[in-house]
């Protein structure tokens, strides 16, 4: 592809985006697209005419910049399952990724655009050790308080604690999210693309329910876990190079 041909496609991306916002309802979005691309034809000298009759990309170049994680277990014989596959929802819902599972290998795999992948990897890998941590603490603190029998409180204190807290750090996600409205209508383009990328590499998947689809009765830890879900911080990443090799390019 030629650089011309690069920069018209780059002007049609911002035009497409431009129209989501604009139907997604997000006017000052929309704008802010279409003033980028504006800008773009008026710099390269560029009619609308030789924007529509540029040659769309192929789905190869659409989707250059993207790949997927190696596969991640979740499987947990202490606590079960389900907080671990509930935290990766979690994790790739508000990190413009999607992820897949293997229930007889129990087994996750990330998948969206190479930057988000790694960074979903990393969150997920940060938040599952520190929230498992932090149930310790809290467990050991009710343990010697006498509020958790040893024998017969531990596994349900720490597994409502887990749950609690990936309920509690869900909310942080979306309040951060609710922040910047403006930040839907990406999020609308981004999830298209995804599913598109999605059902490309797995052409027979089908919605399935995970191990954290069904309701489970939680006791007194659930609070404390939402509270330190909720609280959660997240340290900075180290530099991407660091962890490339968790991240398969497609090309």
């Amino acid at each position: 592809m030629t650089d011309r041909e690069k920069i018209l496609q780059r002007i049609k991306h911002l035009m497409n985006h431009s129209k989501s916002a604009k139907e997604f309802g997000s006017l000052v979005e929309a704008e802010s697209f279409m003033t980028k691309a504006i800008d773009l034809m008026n710099q390269y000298n560029f009619s609308l005419y030789d924007v529509e009759s540029a040659k769309d990309r192929t789905e190869e170049d659409e989707f250059k910049n993207w790949g997927y994680g190696e596969d991640i277990p979740y499987s947990d014989k202490h606590l079960g399952d389900a907080w671990k596959f509930q935290l990766m929802q979690t994790i790739t819902s508000y990190n413009y990724t999607s992820f897949s599972f293997r229930r007889h290998a129990k087994t996750l795999r990330v998948y969206g655009r190479m930057e988000n992948v790694e960074m979903s990897v990393w969150l997920y890998h940060f938040a599952s050790t520190g929230l498992y941590n932090l149930a310790i603490d809290h467990y050991n603190v009710e343990r010697k308080a006498g509020r958790v029998d040893a024998r017969t409180g531990a596994y349900a204190y720490k597994r409502d604690f887990l749950l609690g807290a990936i309920k509690g750090l869900t909310e942080k996600f979306y309040e951060e999210r609710q922040k910047n409205a403006n930040t839907l209508a990406v999020v609308k383009v981004n999830s298209a693309a995804l599913s598109k990328f999605f059902y490309k590499q797995n052409p027979t998947a089908r919605p399935a329910a995970g191990p954290g689809s069904k309701p489970i009765k939680v006791g007194h830890g659930y609070n404390q876990g939402f509270d330190a879900g909720k609280n959660f911080n997240f340290n900075k990443p180290l530099a991407s190079g660091g962890s490339s090799k968790t991240v398969k390019k497609l090309n």
